[in-house]
C-alpha cells in the first residue's frame, strides 16, 4: 500500500498535467478557430481574453474531473 505522501504526490503530478493539456487544448482551439481557415471568423476575440478565461477553465475542468472520480486511487485498475 502506498503512503499518503506518495498518493499526494500523484495527484499533484496528474493535476499538473491535466492543467497543461487544457492550456494545449484551449491553445489549439483558439488557433484553428482564428487562424486555421476552416470556418470564416466574422467577429473574433482578442489572445489575452482567452488567457483571461483559461484560469477559469482550469477550475471548471479539474472539478468536473475530480467530480467523475478521476482522482481517486484504486487497488486495481480494473474494478
Amino acid at each position: 500500500m502506498k503512503t499518503r505522501f506518495a498518493r499526494v504526490g500523484w495527484l499533484w503530478l496528474f493535476a499538473g498535467a491535466d492543467v497543461l493539456a487544457v492550456g494545449v487544448g484551449l491553445a489549439t482551439a483558439y488557433y484553428l478557430r482564428f487562424h486555421g481557415n476552416l470556418i470564416p471568423v466574422v467577429k473574433g476575440y482578442s489572445p489575452e481574453e482567452y488567457v483571461r478565461m483559461l484560469p477559469l477553465a482550469v477550475v471548471i475542468w479539474l472539478f468536473w474531473l475530480n467530480q467523475e472520480g478521476l482522482y481517486e486511487f484504486r487497488e486495481r485498475a480494473f474494478n
